[in-house]
């Protein structure tokens, strides 16, 4: 059997539409395993079958890969980013491992707006300058989840198009 060039076009039967979003998928993260391997690369690949289920893949993990990509848009005080624990979910729905977990507990813990403010020993001006800093965090996480609404609309509208075609 030889290999051919196929079309790339919505398939009309329902049936042959979920064999072939299967073999393509699979495909798809056999390559990207190969890829990130051979060449050291960070990759996320999130797939959403037509049922609604989300199939996804990351080297290191996708959401590591993720936040670096946003935080590229989004100019952070610091500059800094976190790697998290490799993240291979090709089977189901997307949930965190073990190793996530405890990464993202342990990052959570030493972050200042975590720590509790009786340990933190701070006067007046100090506790002044704590609740600008939680107004500024907060008006930061606003508008990260205003950013990642109008992405996912936008997502939306051109997985539309494509359907559309």
């Amino acid at each position: 059997m030889t290999r051919r060039k196929i079309e790339i076009k919505r398939i009309q039967n329902e049936d042959y539409r979920k064999v072939t979003y299967s073999k393509r998928r699979a495909g798809l993260i056999k390559k990207a395993k190969f890829l990130s391997s051979r060449f050291n690369t960070q990759i996320a690949i999130v797939s959403c079958s037509l049922s609604g289920r989300l199939f996804t893949f990351g080297h290191p993990s996708v959401d590591s890969v993720v936040d670096q990509f946003l935080d590229s848009y989004t100019i952070d005080s610091r500059g800094s980013s976190s790697d998290e624990s490799s993240h291979d979910n090709t089977h189901g729905p997307s949930s965190s491992s073990k190793g996530e977990e405890d990464g993202e507990e342990g990052r959570r813990s030493n972050s200042w707006w975590a720590l509790p403010i009786e340990d933190m020993d701070l006067d007046m001006d100090g506790l002044r300058q704590y609740k600008a800093s939680l107004e500024i965090l907060r008006s930061n996480v606003a508008s990260r989840l205003k950013e990642m609404e109008e992405r996912a609309s936008l997502a939306r509208d051109f997985i539309g198009l494509l359907d559309a075609h």
